[in-house]
């Protein structure tokens, strides 16, 4: 079986946040690989992850910044 996720899956499993939504995300991948499922994203879905990481990376050192 081959899943495909799109960005916003992707984005749940790439966040730094602990939420129970990203958890359960992340554990429903982890049953997907411990079942031999085979999980594939395209090259845009990284991209725009990738791009709304690195925007919120900036945002975060501008108010840091901002706040001292």
């Amino acid at each position: 079986m081959i899943v495909f996720i799109d960005n916003c899956v992707l984005g749940l499993l790439s966040s730094p946040n602990e939420k129970l939504e990203v958890q359960k995300c992340q554990e429903w991948l982890y049953s997907l690989l411990s079942k031999g499922v085979y999980v594939v994203s395209y090259d845009l879905c990284d991209y725009e992850v990738r791009r709304s990481l690195l925007l919120d990376s900036i945002r975060r050192t501008s108010n840091t910044n901002l706040k001292k």
